[in-house]
């Protein structure tokens, strides 16, 4: 690639990381978000840790998530207080490199003009953006990893160097580490390489080369395969499949693709006028009138255009392979996705995707614009048009994040009920419901108890032994119990059968303070439990 090429590439990075800081401090942090700090600040409660010179280490998440995120965050919020910028930034840093690296890769494999409109193009599509800044999939080390092992491996292929083949595979690995459902793209390559590179292959294969792309592998891997040896495979076992959902799987990646599948989950789907709030700034007015001018739509065209660039990358002899290769792992990896019961109806499963299918789009864009006559024309309108297109997309989520504030579970109340809870000065905190727990972790970087009021939040009735353990969370009189306010409450049942045992036990609760968000809202209560005086 030239330094113009490059150019063009490092403006529309520079652009994905500004548009990224700019949307960070709207939403507060979703639990799923922030459920990796359990790893960093409590690896006793997470599925499986290890003890390591007197210190516990936590190695899974859950059974299917790793705790590779909470190994790499945990020196930045050593040195930068837990905040969302220092949550946020590191995720769309990690999304540029994807970037970076897709549009590298595509200079080797379909040449510069693919490397460029790849590149580009990924770095405008909004939900790439949300999916990486808002990291609650997880996805944003999934998409950096997988860009590096597929260049490394291309670097392989065309260079012969072993230290590119291990690097290759070792991100493989850390990336089924990182998250198992992996295994869906995995598998896509797997497939895709055994069709089109088996002559290849069979040419680079060696015993020695062998061993070192396996031992690489099983060394990034190595954390998942050990607690699936110690857990009788607990990471794959209990996988249920039918077509049933299929329909829905089937809008969602359409929705994903047409840039409208964070509408309604991160950003109002669409409120009331009445309800609108306005720009406080440059940028919040700007946003809003660019919204007005707009439209307010949400309209993306990259599912329109990628029809036109697949048809014309299998056309072109000189991006045929490629596009080839890129569609078979696309499809083994979304039937996979498809399948599978409890998966793949999220824009966060959906957007584990999008490297191939903008490997499509930048290859087969360059290769219109290698016909005569208006295919250079073409290629640029097309691109530019599906490029400012995603723009107007972020921007919509952004002015709607201005105008209604964030979904419920995304709501900005996190940040002000953590600052009472810090002013109340308690050392334990229980909470009643689901959906703040990890959050409050996260912002108080371990430095407060936080236990569950009542374990799981899904019960409708108490056994003897959780009744115990409910007595003694009322008993302890240095505690707060935090719950949602009317109307927001995610689990109400669990927060009754604490109230009812609290009245039998003789306490009262106190009046709860109410927590509200941006926008003046109720979202929180915070409350205590006292032992109520006898009557007279």
């Amino acid at each position: 690639m030239t330094r113009w090429s490059w150019a063009v590439v490092g403006i529309a990075v520079a652009y994905f990381v500004l548009a990224g800081a700019v949307l960070a401090p709207y939403p507060g942090m979703e639990n799923d978000e922030a459920l990796f700090a359990g790893g960093i600040y409590a690896p006793e409660q997470m599925e499986w840790y290890v003890r390591l010179f007197g210190k516990s280490i936590s190695v899974m998440i859950m059974s299917y998530i790793g705790s590779l995120k909470a190994w790499l965050w945990a020196p930045v919020f050593a040195v930068w207080r837990p905040s969302a910028l220092s949550l946020r930034l590191p995720a769309i840093l990690a999304g540029a490199g994807a970037i970076l690296l897709l549009a590298a890769l595509l200079n080797r494999v379909a040449r510069r003009r693919a490397a460029v409109i790849g590149g580009a193009l990924l770095a405008a599509d909004s939900v790439f953006l949300t999916t990486i800044a808002f990291d609650w999939g997880p996805v944003a080390l999934q998409q950096l990893l997988l860009a590096a092992a597929l260049y490394m491996l291309v670097r392989f292929h065309q260079g012969r160097r072993e230290r590119d083949l291990a690097l290759g595979f070792l991100f493989l690995g850390l990336a089924l580490w990182n998250k198992a459902v992996f295994v869906w793209i995995l598998s896509g390559l797997a497939v895709a390489a055994l069709a089109l590179l088996w002559r290849e292959i069979r040419q680079l294969a060696s015993a020695r080369r062998v061993l070192i792309a396996g031992g690489a592998f099983v060394i990034g891997a190595l954390p998942l395969l050990v607690y699936n040896v110690h857990r009788g495979g607990a990471t794959f076992t209990g996988k249920k499949y039918s077509l049933a959902d299929a329909p829905r799987k089937v809008h969602v990646l359409l929705s994903t693709m047409k840039g409208d599948a964070m509408a309604g989950f991160l950003a109002s789907a669409g409120a009331t006028a009445a309800d609108e709030a306005k720009g406080e700034n440059l940028v919040e007015r700007g946003s809003l009138w660019l919204s007005d001018r707009n439209g307010r739509r949400i309209a993306g065209l990259a599912l329109y255009a990628l029809p036109l660039a697949l048809l014309a990358g299998l056309w072109s002899r000189r991006t045929r392979r490629a596009v080839l290769f890129f569609l078979i792992a696309f499809l083994v990896a979304w039937v996979e996705m498809l399948a599978t019961v409890e998966a793949g109806g999220s824009a966060h499963h959906t957007i584990t995707l999008w490297l191939p299918l903008y490997a499509i789009l930048g290859a087969g864009l360059a290769a219109i614009s290698c016909q005569p006559r208006l295919g250079v024309a073409l290629t640029a309108l097309a691109a530019s048009a599906v490029f400012a297109s995603n723009v107007l997309v972020t921007n919509e989520y952004l002015a709607r994040l201005v105008r209604f504030g964030p979904e419920p579970l995304w709501t900005d109340a996190v940040f002000p009920l953590a600052g009472y809870i810090e002013r109340a000065g308690v050392p334990q905190v229980y909470v009643a419901d689901w959906g703040m727990g990890d959050t409050l972790r996260l912002l108080f970087h371990g430095k407060i108890q936080l236990g569950n009021a009542i374990e799981p939040f899904t019960r409708t009735a108490m056994d003897d032994e959780e009744r115990r353990h409910v007595h003694e969370r009322l008993a302890r009189t240095d505690s707060l119990f935090v719950a949602y306010a009317e109307g927001r409450k995610v689990f109400p049942q669990a927060e009754q059968l604490v109230f009812r045992l609290a009245g039998e036990a003789g306490y009262r609760r106190e009046m709860p303070t109410v927590i509200h968000d941006r926008r003046g809202r109720p979202v929180f209560e915070a409350y205590r439990f006292v032992k109520a005086e006898p009557p007279l």
